[in-house]
């Protein structure tokens, strides 16, 4: 009975300890979104990435260390937004937005009608949200939609997109414009 109360404190104590350190992540991160006006911003034009490109700003603190990198990836029916904060040089959280748009942009009414489908409606976006959270370049939690927790597929976050890979390219080309 003892141990078994024990194994549980201890069980409850780990969950806290893990909780705390989502916690101070997040007002990390509240800290940086906060002070991205104070910071030396770079940006990049992403034609490459997508078949109607995208953008890429990097903010830099005093001591020219990237504190956030902040995109935007667009397709011809929907875009990606990314996230990325940093403490030290190390990822500490990265939010990926996307949003499937129910008609292209491009398409006006008129020739909506003409073809039968509905125009674009913003509010008729499908958008999803995931947020992963690390420490020492762990991953320690990742929450989709609603904030709910999902189940972690990999070292970076898993699922389809490729979060190792995207940072990797970002911070490349900004590397490569300083």
């Amino acid at each position: 009975m003892i141990i078994l109360l024990a194994f549980t404190l201890f069980i409850g104590s780990v969950g806290n300890q893990h909780n705390s350190v989502i916690e101070r992540i997040r007002q990390d991160c509240e800290s940086i979104r906060h002070s991205l006006p104070g910071f030396q911003k770079d940006t990049l034009a992403l034609p490459d990435w997508s078949t109607q490109g995208g953008i890429a700003t990097a903010y830099r603190d005093s001591n020219k260390h990237i504190r956030s990198i902040v995109a935007a990836v667009y397709g011809e029916m929907g875009k990606t937004l990314y996230e990325f904060y940093f403490v030290n040089d190390t990822l500490i959280c990265a939010v990926i937005e996307d949003h499937a748009y129910n008609a292209s942009p491009l398409l006006d009414s008129a020739h909506a009608k003409q073809i039968g489908s509905e125009r674009f409606d913003a509010n008729k976006s499908n958008i999803v949200h995931d947020s992963y959270f690390y420490s020492g370049h762990k991953l320690l939690l990742r929450e989709g939609p609603d904030l709910k927790q999902v189940r972690k597929k990999g070292a970076w976050g898993g699922g389809s997109t490729d979060i190792k890979g995207i940072l990797r390219k970002l911070l490349q080309q900004f590397h490569a414009e300083h």
